[in-house]
């Protein structure tokens, strides 16, 4: 039973490991094509939603056999699937918001109107690397990575402070473009929502031991 269970720790892991790559390309791509204009990662970014969706799915089989047909489990051993579990919700999560920021910058696209509020590719930078710290901690064990999560998940907060004054700057000299201001305001959103995300990933980690 124990070989059993370690062969099925062993694919979870994979698993999630694969997912966190999609999770990883999915905001860096909706960043592409929000900055850039980059059509060939509006495609990716739908392309990978539906593949973490469907790996979404599956790592919950697996943990949900982990738990049910292998014990008793050693405490490492419930932490690690427990933490899987709540992992790939984040993770799911994120897949979702980078499609979020992709249809949005859809409605934007041609309008050459995004470089006005300059926080937002500083903004779409620092959330990619909350990303990356998170998921290479899962990775690598390395908990030093995120010691610091939590302040860097305060610069995007005021980083989103910035943006709605920028909004609001930018709405009173031109009345005009309110509708593209509220599309930058949800972008902004949605970014600190994959920060927080990253964040949560972090104390799933962290709970690991």
């Amino acid at each position: 039973m124990r070989n059993e269970f370690v062969k099925g720790l062993a694919v979870l892991k994979r698993q999630l490991t694969a997912m966190n790559g999609m999770v990883e390309k999915a905001v860096i791509a909706s960043v592409g094509y929000l900055i850039e204009g980059d059509r060939s990662c509006f495609s990716s970014v739908h392309t990978l939603e539906k593949q973490i969706n469907k790996m979404e799915k599956e790592i919950e089989h697996i943990c949900t056999r982990l738990l049910i047909f292998q014990q008793p489990l050693i405490a490492d051993d419930y932490k690690e699937v427990l933490c899987a579990q709540k992992m790939v919700v984040d993770l799911e999560r994120i897949g979702d918001n980078a499609e979020d920021i992709v249809n949005i910058a859809e409605r934007l696209h041609g309008k050459d109107m995004i470089r006005e509020y300059g926080i937002i590719p500083e903004m779409s930078r620092e959330t990619i690397r909350l990303v990356k710290l998170s998921l290479q901690a899962f990775l690598t064990r390395d908990i030093s990575l995120i010691e610091h999560m939590e302040e860097y998940d305060d610069v995007i907060d005021r980083m989103l402070d910035e943006v709605k004054s920028e909004i609001a700057a930018i709405i009173l000299k031109n009345p005009a473009a309110i509708d593209v201001g509220l599309d930058v305001l949800l972008i902004a959103k949605y970014f600190e929502k994959i920060a927080d995300h990253a964040v949560n990933i972090a104390g799933h980690v962290m709970g690991m031991g």
